[in-house]
C-alpha cells in the first residue's frame, strides 16, 4: 500500500516534468514537414514544447492561422489521465480562445469564445460563386469529440446580417438578411444549428459525421431575404451535399 500511494505521488509530477520539457516536434520525429489530415486540413511541424508551442494550421483554401497551446495542468483523478491546455487560433480575420481537455476516450472543447470575419469566409466560399457579408460570432459552452462522434455541443454562433450571394444551379441571386440568431447543439454524432431571428425559426443545418451537409429552410427565411415568390411556398425545403 506504501507503494501504492508513492507511485500515485510521482506518476503526476513525472508526467509534467516530461510535459515541461518535452519538444512539441518529437511527436511528429519521421514525419513530413506539412502533415495532411482528413477534411483537408493541413499542419505544419509545430514548433516549442508540449507544454507550449505554435504550429500554422490550414484548411483548404481558408486564411492560415496560428495556432498556439499552453499547458495550464495535467489532471489525474478516478483513474482518468487529462491534460489541460489553453489554445489560440489566430488569423488575418478571425480568431478564438478556449480550453482543451484532452483523454483517451477523446477531448473537450471548454469556453470558445472567437469571431470571423466575412473577407476569411469568402475564401472558402468564392471558389463556388458564393460571396457574405458581416461577421460570425461564437460563444460555445462545451464541445465533446470522441471520435468519429461529437458527442456534446452547445452554444451560440451569431450572424452580424447582411448581404449574402449564392451561386445555385447556374444562377447568381443576391439576398439582404438582418442579423441572425444561432443555437448549436449535437445530434447523431454530428452537429445542428437552428437559426432564428426575433425567436422566430428560420432554418435548421446540420453537419453529419459523414461529412454530409443537411439545410432546411423555412418559407419566412425565403420572405426575408425576399426571395421572388416566398409568399407562394408554404413547405420547407430540404438541401442535402457532401462537403467533407
Amino acid at each position: 500500500m506504501r507503494y501504492l500511494a508513492a507511485a500515485l505521488v510521482l506518476f503526476p509530477l513525472i508526467t509534467s516534468l516530461l510535459l515541461w520539457f518535452l519538444p512539441a516536434s518529437l511527436v511528429w520525429r519521421g514525419l513530413e514537414v506539412d502533415q495532411y489530415l482528413p477534411y483537408g486540413v493541413r499542419v505544419t511541424l509545430p514548433r516549442g514544447t508540449v507544454r507550449e508551442g505554435y504550429t500554422t494550421l490550414r484548411f483548404r483554401t481558408f486564411p492560415a492561422s496560428k495556432l498556439s497551446w499552453a499547458l495550464i495542468t495535467p489532471n489525474f483523478t478516478e483513474g482518468t489521465f487529462a491534460l489541460r491546455y489553453r489554445v489560440q487560433l489566430e488569423g488575418p480575420n478571425h480568431a478564438a480562445d478556449a480550453t482543451v481537455s484532452l483523454q483517451n476516450s477523446g477531448l473537450n472543447l471548454l469556453g470558445v469564445t472567437g469571431f470571423v470575419e466575412s473577407e476569411d469566409i469568402n475564401r472558402l466560399a468564392g471558389p463556388f460563386g458564393h460571396q457574405f457579408s458581416g461577421r460570425l460570432n461564437a460563444n460555445l459552452s462545451n464541445i465533446r469529440w470522441n471520435p468519429p462522434c461529437i458527442e456534446a455541443a452547445t452554444g451560440r454562433i451569431d450572424w452580424t446580417g447582411g448581404l449574402i450571394t449564392l451561386n445555385l444551379f447556374d444562377r447568381t441571386s443576391s439576398y439582404p438578411l438582418p442579423a441572425l440568431e444561432t443555437k448549436l447543439q449535437d445530434t447523431d454524432c454530428g452537429v445542428k444549428l437552428l437559426v432564428s431571428h426575433q425567436k422566430k425559426n428560420l432554418a435548421d443545418l446540420q453537419l453529419t459525421n459523414q461529412g454530409w451537409f443537411i439545410a432546411r429552410l423555412e418559407p419566412a427565411l425565403l420572405r426575408l431575404a425576399k426571395v421572388p415568390d416566398a409568399n407562394q411556398i408554404k413547405q420547407s425545403l430540404l438541401f442535402e451535399e457532401k462537403i467533407l
